[in-house]
């Protein structure tokens, strides 16, 4: 089911556009020490969990009432339906060369943007008694493996041609697989490694089907945004900054004042 509506842009992405700061000035943010100073235009009240901009120039964001598309002028939305996506609760978009995934609380769905023809994954298929749940990020890594985070299955592996989903979680009894079965974040660096940040349990490094663990939950309990690079996984009111190649930790708290820090470790409030 497919609604047009027209609408002012800017009272749709306002939020996006504060993490689009966030995701393109993140560098400039921790080498200088500008403050960074947002206006808020117009609130639409609805919640934008995700957001990315095609090859056509179309942006598509994530949204509590559908997938929505802006094209420069109107904003289609895309809702539950036969020939649409599985829910309407999307959390997470991801665009490729032939394709827009969407992930939801109904599963995940590849939309072929010159057919307009939407094609369902279904996590439940290999489990008839478990129940889709929220999928909160979607990667497709440079091998073209598509890759999802998930609220309680860990993180999922897509197999195309069968429709079916390999899926990574934690086991108490293996030390070499995933610390939390909650999947909020996934990166991959320029490596090939994959990175999984969880919502409980720190950081994951993995690669060939096994987890290092870089940030245990003795560690990470107290922060509860995690940082990764360029990617920013909402949590809690804080932020971890994991840098790979010095194994260092640097943490923003959300309080009164915005405590930033530089890359040569020094501090000041702003």
């Amino acid at each position: 089911m497919q609604t047009l509506i027209r609408i002012n842009f800017k009272t749709l992405v306002i939020t996006a556009i504060s993490w689009l700061i966030f995701f393109g000035l993140s560098t400039a943010l921790y080498a200088q020490s500008d403050n960074l100073r947002f206006e808020l235009v117009l609130s639409l009240g609805i919640p934008i969990y995700d957001f990315t901009q095609d090859q056509d120039g179309f942006f598509w964001f994530a949204a509590d009432h559908g997938l929505l598309k802006y094209d420069g002028v109107n904003i289609k939305s895309y809702h539950k339906g036969p020939n649409s996506i599985s829910s309407d609760y999307v959390r997470a978009v991801l665009d490729t060369n032939d394709a827009l995934w969407i992930g939801s609380n109904g599963g995940v769905d590849k939309f072929d943007k010159k057919t307009g023809t939407f094609t369902h994954y279904d996590l439940a298929l290999d489990d008839p008694t478990s129940l889709n749940e929220y999928i909160f990020t979607i990667l497709k890594d440079t091998s073209g493996v598509l890759w999802i985070g998930t609220e309680n299955r860990g993180l999922g592996k897509l197999d195309e041609k069968t429709k079916t989903f390999t899926f990574y979680t934690h086991n108490p009894d293996d030390p070499t697989s995933l610390s939390d079965k909650h999947v909020k974040v996934i990166y991959e660096d320029t490596s090939g490694v994959l990175w999984v940040g969880t919502h409980y349990k720190g950081l994951n490094k993995y690669n060939k089907d096994r987890f290092g663990v870089d940030l245990r939950s003795d560690q990470a309990k107290h922060y509860k945004l995690r940082w990764l690079k360029k990617i920013l996984a909402l949590i809690r009111p804080y932020i971890r900054f994991f840098r790979p190649k010095k194994s260092d930790i640097e943490i923003l708290k959300n309080d009164t004042k915005f405590l930033t820090k530089s890359w040569s470790g020094q501090s000041r409030s702003t």
